[in-house]
Formats: C-alpha cells, structure tokens, sequence
C-alpha cells in the first residue's frame, strides 16, 4: 500500500455563506500526473465521516480509492451541498465547481488539469 498524505477540508467554493470542502489524497510517491474525483455522495447527501474514510472503510468504498493512489493517482473526495437544505437541481453545480477549482490548482496538486476523471456511486 501507498503511504499518503490528506489535505482535509480544503474550500473549492461557497454556496450561501457555506464553504464547499474536499479532501486531498496524495500519494507519496505519485507516478503520474492525473488525479479522479470521488464524489463523496449517497442519496444525494454527504458528511464528514464518509469523506474522512475514504481509505479506511473498504465495506462503504471497496478497494477503488486505495487502487487509485497504489497506481499513482492523487484522489479528490469532493463534497456538495445536501439534502434537505438544497434541492437535487440546486446541488448540481457543485461537482462542475470543483473540477474548475483542481484544474486552476492544478500545479498545488502536481496534477495535468486535462488529465482528471471522476466516480461515485450510490
């Protein structure tokens, strides 16, 4: 297994006043210069835990995210505004947002910022 590095809570918006968070997963020793967002969603809701497990619980994620960062990746867990506060149409914008957000950043995260896939599943 890859050792890694978190950057948690890092801000890529805000939406009423609410900051709009992802953590960061960084292989130490990454061996390419692409990255995969998971989007960190079930139900249309999302919450720290879930987020913060991302690498630590193969029984809600499988083996996917720890594939990605043993193969090199760097592994965005990106959180939307939820339910019930937001409607499904009002929350849609969320995931776009931080594709913009990691492809300006792209240098901070050693990234290509034309070689980004995403996942998720619910």
């Amino acid at each position: 297994m890859t050792d890694v590095d978190q950057l948690e809570d890092v801000v890529y918006g805000y939406k009423d006043g609410m900051g709009l968070v992802m953590d960061v997963f960084t292989p130490r020793d990454p061996r390419v210069d692409a990255g995969v967002i998971v989007a960190v969603s079930g139900g249309w809701s999302t919450d720290l835990a879930r987020r913060r497990n991302l690498l630590n619980d193969p029984e809600e994620w499988g083996i996917l995210p720890r594939c990605l960062l043993d193969a090199g990746y760097v592994v965005f867990a990106v959180a939307h505004s939820t339910q019930p506060r937001y409607t499904i149409e009002e929350l849609r914008p969320d995931l776009p947002r931080a594709v913009r957000f990691i492809r300006h950043n792209a240098g901070r995260f050693h990234i290509d910022p034309g070689r980004l896939g995403i996942v998720g599943g619910s």
